[in-house]
């Protein structure tokens, strides 16, 4: 099989290397990529979810009249619903920070050249945003709480 390379970068020869049946640390390869997405995957969808759900219930229950003892259960259910949001995070992103490091580790076995390194090359981009990500969750976690606070201040559930 010829592959061509059109573009220049010298890259023909070490595709053509791997332009074969996966086998062996191909496999290997394959399978932690696919890892990679579907835990970012995981991460993005759950976010999407349980983040404004957690918000909505706040603002609804800020906005409308609920009992003191419908406020604390709420305010529990959104609380618990961002706790699990964040919890997931953690792992699944520590879970495709393992299989990043498979991946970096093949491509330096492979010696790949760095403009064909994929994951060796968005390494140090991917280490930032996981403590971003931390700072993040953390600064959520704090409006949502304090927007608990102030609706349970408001409503008479903490006197």
């Amino acid at each position: 099989m010829t592959i061509s390379d059109p573009v220049g970068t010298g890259a023909e020869s070490v595709l053509e290397t791997y332009a074969r049946p996966l086998e062996g640390i191909d496999v290997v390869y394959r399978e932690a990529s696919e890892w990679v997405r579907l835990a970012n995957t995981r991460t993005w969808i759950l976010g999407t979810v349980f983040i404004p759900l957690s918000f909505l219930i706040l603002c609804y229950t800020a906005t409308h009249a609920l009992a003191t003892e419908g406020r604390i259960v709420v305010g529990l259910v959104s609380i618990i619903l961002y706790l699990s949001w964040a919890h997931s995070a953690r792992a699944w992103g520590s879970s495709a920070r393992k299989a990043r490091d498979v991946l970096c580790a093949i491509e330096n076995h492979w010696n790949l050249p760095p403009n064909l390194g994929t994951f060796q090359h968005q390494d140090e981009c991917i280490r930032r945003s996981y403590k971003g990500l931390g700072t993040f969750q953390i600064t959520l976690f704090v409006l949502l709480a304090l927007g608990w606070l102030y609706v349970f201040a408001e409503s008479g559930v903490l006197r």
